[in-house]
C-alpha cells in the first residue's frame, strides 16, 4: 500500500509507489543504527543513497562477503 510506515529500532521506511512487479521504499536509518542482514529468494533489490552515507555488505559465503562503502547518489544492486 502506497504511504504506509513502518517504524523499526533502526528508524522507518515508508513506501513511496507500488505496482505489479516492483515497490519502492524509502528507508531512514538514524546515525549509528544498522539493518539486520537480510536474504531475499523472491526479488532483487536497487538502494540509491540519497543522503548522508552507508555501508552495505551482500552475499552468502561469510568468506566471501563484499563491503561497500556508498556516498550520496552511491548505488548497490543486490542480487536474489
Amino acid at each position: 500500500m502506497t504511504g504506509e510506515r513502518g517504524d523499526r529500532p533502526w528508524g522507518y521506511y515508508l513506501v513511496l509507489m507500488e505496482e505489479d512487479g516492483y515497490k519502492v521504499k524509502k528507508f531512514v536509518v538514524h546515525p549509528g543504527k544498522r539493518l539486520s542482514l537480510q536474504k531475499h529468494r523472491r526479488r532483487a533489490e536497487h538502494w540509491q543513497v540519497v543522503r548522508g552515507g552507508a555501508t552495505v555488505t551482500v552475499g552468502t559465503d561469510p568468506g566471501k562477503l563484499i563491503t561497500v562503502k556508498l556516498s550520496p547518489g552511491g548505488y548497490i544492486d543486490i542480487p536474489l
